[in-house]
C-alpha cells in the first residue's frame, strides 16, 4: 500500500513539470511541453534563422518523431534519436529530389531509394550518406546494377539493361572506361 501510494504521488508530481511553455533562447523560440525547463513531450523549436522543427523532445533533444524545415527549403520528416535522424525518414530536397529510407546519425544508411528531380532512380543500400550497392534506373528506362564505392566515383563493375532488353557489362577502373 505504501509502495502504490508512492507511486501514485511521485507520478502526480512529475507531471506537473511537464506542461506546455514558452522558452526563449538566443537564436530559437520553443513552444510546447517541457520537464525542468528543457522541451519534452511534444513541441516546435522555431530558429531565428528560418529553420523551424517540430515533433517530439527528450531531455531538449529531438527524440521520436518529428519534422524539420530547413531554411534552404530542405524537409526531412522521420524518426529521431538524441537530437539526430535515425531510423526511418523521408528526405525532401527542394530541388526536388527525394530520398526515403533509413538514417544513422543523420546520414542515409541502411536500405532506401533516392529518386532524382531528373527522373532517375536509385534503390539499394546507402553507407555514409553514399549510394553503395543497388539498381539505378536512369530516365530513359535503363538500368544500371553494382557497387558505387562514393558518390562522384564510377570504379567497379556494372550491369547494364538497356530498354530492348539487351544487356552489357561496364568495367570502370580509377574512373576510366575499361573496354
Amino acid at each position: 500500500m505504501i509502495k502504490k501510494s508512492l507511486f501514485i504521488i511521485l507520478f502526480l508530481f512529475s507531471y506537473t513539470f511537464a506542461a506546455a511553455d514558452k522558452l526563449e533562447y538566443e537564436k530559437a523560440t520553443y513552444t510546447g511541453e517541457t520537464f525542468y525547463g528543457d522541451p519534452h513531450g511534444r513541441g516546435t523549436m522555431n530558429y531565428n534563422d528560418g529553420e523551424t522543427y517540430s515533433g517530439q523532445w527528450k531531455f531538449g533533444l529531438e527524440h521520436g518523431r518529428g519534422k524539420v524545415e530547413y531554411k534552404n527549403g530542405d524537409v526531412y520528416a522521420g524518426q529521431w534519436k538524441e537530437g539526430r535522424q535515425n531510423g526511418k525518414g523521408v528526405y525532401t530536397y527542394a530541388g526536388g529530389a527525394i530520398y526515403t529510407g533509413m538514417f544513422l546519425d543523420g546520414l542515409f544508411e541502411g536500405e532506401g531509394v533516392l529518386e532524382y528531380a531528373d527522373g532517375r532512380k536509385f534503390v539499394g543500400t546507402f553507407k555514409d550518406d553514399y549510394k553503395y550497392e543497388g539498381k539505378m534506373t536512369l530516365d530513359d528506362g535503363t538500368i544500371v546494377e553494382g557497387i558505387y564505392p562514393k558518390e562522384g566515383k564510377t570504379d567497379g563493375k556494372y550491369n547494364i539493361t538497356y530498354t530492348d532488353g539487351s544487356t552489357d557489362v561496364w568495367t570502370f577502373e580509377n574512373g576510366e572506361f575499361v573496354e
